[in-house]
């Protein structure tokens, strides 16, 4: 089961019980550091991070030059 929480305690509930989180788009560097504590949550539980999945779900707009990294995963190239 994947929980969407975006709360401290809800990303380490995740960690700790869930299988996974659901995120909505957010700058990559809060995205993944909202990831680091759920997956830290999993190695305190005794749980191995690498079984947790993320399905972020993005409607990106494609950009002809590249995007900064805080617009990222919402806009950018293809190649981004």
């Amino acid at each position: 089961m994947l929980l969407a929480a975006f709360t401290p305690g809800g990303l380490r509930r995740i960690g700790r019980r869930f299988g996974g989180w659901l995120p909505v788009a957010m700058p990559l560097p809060h995205l993944m550091g909202m990831w680091d504590v759920i997956q830290k949550a999993a190695v305190e539980a005794e749980r191995d991070p690498a079984t947790l999945r993320m399905a972020l779900r993005v409607n990106p707009r494609l950009t002809d030059t590249k995007t900064d990294p805080d617009r990222m995963p919402r806009a950018g190239t293809l190649a981004q």
